[in-house]
């Protein structure tokens, strides 16, 4: 395992502690909120009567309520998903579909160009050391 998987696992695994360590119930309470927002937004779009779009009101301010004391379980179900997709993108980033992985500039030597990873002082380097072998 290289640095970019084992980073990957670690932001998986604290996000998963992160969300667990939260209150579960309040996932609950959001789901319970949904509803009565959209009980609410839809009792109050198709009431005719005043009695009706009241409640719909009712229920929409209700809703919203709960949906407001539960922020900071969101802010941590919001947390965990971010942290939880870069987990993922780490460990799957340096992945090749065929499970063979290239020579390091392999693209560059096939184009008859220096490697990205080599800069002036590694060329000037392997120059160097062709020098020497020649002189042994």
């Amino acid at each position: 395992m290289n640095g970019k998987t084992v980073a990957g696992l670690a932001l998986i695994v604290g996000a998963v502690v992160f969300l667990f360590g939260g209150d579960l119930g309040g996932f609950f309470a959001f789901l319970l909120s949904a509803g009565l927002l959209v009980y609410g937004w839809r009792k109050w779009k198709r009431s005719e009567s005043s009695g009706g779009r009241a409640v719909g009101i009712g229920a929409l301010i209700f809703g919203a309520i709960l949906l407001l004391s539960w922020i900071p379980f969101l802010i941590g179900l919001l947390i965990a998903v971010v942290c939880i997709y870069f987990g993922w993108t780490l460990i799957r980033q340096d992945r090749e579909p065929s499970g063979l992985e290239p020579e390091p500039g392999a693209e560059a030597e096939a184009a008859g160009q220096r490697p990205r990873w080599e800069d002036d002082f590694e060329s000037e380097w392997k120059r160097f050391l062709e020098r020497q072998k020649d002189k042994n």
